[in-house]
C-alpha cells in the first residue's frame, strides 16, 4: 500500500504557471461559511470535489489503526450525507489507483477519478479511460523486455520467492517495485531505464524512492484538471467546490476558479503550510476541518429538498 501511496506522490503537476497565491494570505473558509451555504442552498445543480490524501484522511506521520479506521468512518459520513443531497454529484478524485478508493465503493452516488482523474468510476459502476496518456503500455512493454533479457532472475528453487522486479497496478504510469535495490544487478537496470527514457522519452521523467525500493516513470503534466472540466459540462450546475490539499490539486481548483462568474464555486486548500503556494481561494487547515465544515454545509436543506418536503406534506 505504501507503494501506491508513493507513486500518487511521484505523479504531481508541473508548478503551476498561472497566478497563485501564499496559503498564510488566503481567507479561512469558516470566515465565509454563510456564502457557501447561501450559494449551497439557492442552487439547483451541485457538485463537490474532494481529494483523498490529506483532505478525506491525513497524511504525514504514522497513525493507529485506530485512528486511521476512525477518518475512515467519518470520511464516508460525510460523502454518504453528500450523496443524499437531491441534485448532488460527488466525486472523490485522487492521484492513486483504484486500491485506494476500495473504502468507499459501497457508498450510494458516489463518483471517483483515480490516476490523476485519467480514469473514471461512475456511481453506476461504469469505468471510463478518460485519458490514455500516450506510449505509457509502449514504454512497458520495452522495459519488460528489457527486463527478461537481463541476469536479473527468479530463484527457481524457492516457490515463494518474490519477482526481483514487478510492475505495480497504475494505467497511465509505470511503478517498479525492485526486491533487492543495493543489488549490483538492479543497479545497473535502473541506470539502463534512466538512460532509455532519457534518450526516447523525453516527455517522461523518473522518481526513485529508495527506502521503498520503487522506481516511477510518468509524465508529469497529466493532472486533475482534465477530469473536472469534463464533468463541470455534464450538468448545468451551480454551485460547486474543490477540496485539495497539494499541488496535484492545483488544475482541479483552476478548472473551478475558470467558470465562477457568478462567485457560487469554491476552491479549498487544505494546509498548515503558510509559504505553499496555490490557485484555491480559502483555506481549511487539516481533514478534520474538512469533515466539519462540508458536514455542516450538506446538512443546510436546499431549495429542491425544500420544496420535496412541501409537496408532501
Amino acid at each position: 500500500m505504501r507503494c501506491l501511496l508513493l507513486v500518487a506522490l511521484a505523479l504531481v503537476s508541473l508548478v503551476p504557471t498561472f497566478d497563485a497565491t501564499p496559503v498564510a494570505d488566503l481567507p479561512e473558509a469558516d470566515l465565509y461559511f454563510e456564502s457557501f451555504a447561501k450559494s449551497y442552498q439557492n442552487s439547483q445543480h451541485r457538485i463537490g470535489l474532494f481529494d483523498n490524501d490529506g483532505c478525506l484522511k491525513s497524511t504525514g506521520k504514522p497513525i493507529s489503526k485506530q485512528e486511521a479506521d476512525a477518518q475512515l468512518q467519518k470520511a464516508r459520513a460525510l460523502l454518504t450525507k453528500a450523496t443524499q443531497v437531491p441534485n448532488s454529484d460527488v466525486w472523490v478524485i485522487t492521484a492513486r489507483n483504484e486500491e485506494s478508493i476500495k473504502p468507499y465503493l459501497d457508498i450510494p452516488g458516489l463518483n471517483f477519478g483515480v490516476e490523476q482523474g485519467t480514469v473514471i468510476i461512475r456511481a453506476n459502476g461504469e469505468k471510463e479511460v478518460l485519458i490514455k496518456v500516450p506510449q505509457v503500455d509502449e514504454i512497458k512493454m520495452k522495459i519488460a523486455a528489457m527486463i527478461r533479457q537481463s541476469a536479473i532472475k527468479k530463484d527457481s528453487n524457492d516457490p515463494d520467492a518474490e519477482e526481483p522486479i514487478r510492475f505495480l497496478p497504475m494505467e497511465n504510469s509505470i511503478p517498479l517495485k525492485f526486491h533487492d535495490w543495493d543489488s549490483t544487478s538492479s543497479q545497473d537496470m535502473r541506470h539502463g531505464i534512466e538512460q532509455f527514457i532519457g534518450k526516447h522519452y523525453t516527455d517522461f521523467t523518473i522518481t526513485s524512492f529508495a527506502k521503498d525500493k520503487v522506481m516511477i516513470i510518468h509524465n508529469p503534466t497529466i493532472n486533475k484538471r482534465t477530469l473536472v472540466e469534463k464533468v463541470l459540462k455534464e450538468k448545468p450546475y451551480d454551485f460547486g467546490f474543490s477540496v485539495g490539499d497539494d499541488i496535484i490539486d492545483e488544475g482541479m481548483h483552476d478548472a473551478l476558479n475558470a467558470i465562477n462568474i457568478n462567485q457560487n464555486f469554491f476552491s479549498v486548500v487544505v494546509s498548515r503550510k503558510s509559504d505553499q503556494q496555490t490557485v484555491a481561494r480559502h483555506k481549511l487547515s487539516t481533514h478534520e476541518d474538512v469533515y466539519r465544515f462540508f458536514t455542516a454545509l450538506y446538512s443546510l436543506p436546499t431549495k429542491v429538498s425544500s420544496q420535496r418536503l412541501l409537496n408532501q406534506g
